[in-house]
């Protein structure tokens, strides 16, 4: 009983999280878009207070975690802006929400890049070519390619904000990449591997949804939905992981 309620204390917050996910999806799935208001929100902001009570209030946090912490602060609040603005749908806003979410992907990248500096006692951080440049490029290549395809290349404002996106999420990806090179992350990689890989996904099922089938499909809103919430968890979990490394 006491290991049972162990574990719920300190996870109740990720199963409110999970709650509000399956709540989220169903209003996708069923086209209920209005009553989102109820579930989208709370996403972002249940794994902001999982975060927090993992860090903020525990005294034992150490100061070499101070930037990974604020980068990951910044960027659940504003994917919690952006998940509140996507709920009403005009193209300034479906631009904004863009560019918000660009945004915490550029604090996912200083965050991963603080948490590989702080990784090693000399705190310097090391690119390593070999590994973060080929998956770089191939990231970007392909990234290009399939949002050519569906929008073509010319001077519309927005085009080039899915462009520069692009760039964004592709140095996430070589980011994370790079950690392969760095023996002391080993154990804390893989989780954050599977965030970006789902925070691919997410920007692939978005993509679709958005400018090819025009939100005519629920199916693909509930996998975007469930992509982005994964994404956050496992970031979430892997950036908790390093905190809790430092610590020892």
């Amino acid at each position: 009983m006491n290991n049972q309620r162990t574990v719920l204390g300190k996870y109740y917050l990720t199963l409110f999280f999970f709650f509000f996910l399956a709540l989220d999806c169903w209003f996708l799935y069923h086209g209920k878009y209005g009553s989102r208001l109820y579930s989208k929100p709370a996403l972002a902001l249940f794994l902001l207070l999982w975060f927090i009570s993992n860090t903020a209030f525990n005294i034992r946090s150490s100061p070499h975690t101070l930037s990974a912490r604020m980068c990951l602060y910044a960027a659940l609040g504003f994917i919690w802006i952006s998940d509140i603005c996507g709920l009403w749908s005009t193209l300034f806003i479906w631009t904004a929400c863009l560019l918000l979410y660009s945004g915490s992907y550029i604090l996912y990248f200083f965050l991963f890049l603080s948490i590989q500096q702080n990784a090693i006692e000399t705190k310097e951080g090391s690119i390593y070519t070999k590994k973060s440049l080929p998956i770089t490029i191939i990231t970007l290549l392909l990234g290009c390619t399939f949002v050519y395809i569906l929008i073509g290349f010319d001077a519309i404002f927005y085009h080039w904000f899915l462009y520069a996106h692009i760039v964004v999420v592709a140095a996430v990806v070589g980011c994370v990449a790079n950690m392969w090179s760095i023996k002391a992350l080993q154990s804390i990689r893989p989780l954050f591997a599977i965030g970006v890989f789902f925070l691919i996904l997410t920007n692939v099922a978005y993509a679709l949804d958005e400018i090819y089938f025009n939100r005519t499909r629920p199916s693909i809103d509930v996998l975007v939905a469930l992509f982005n919430g994964l994404s956050m968890l496992f970031i979430v979990f892997g950036t908790i992981k390093f905190i809790r490394l430092k610590r020892e």
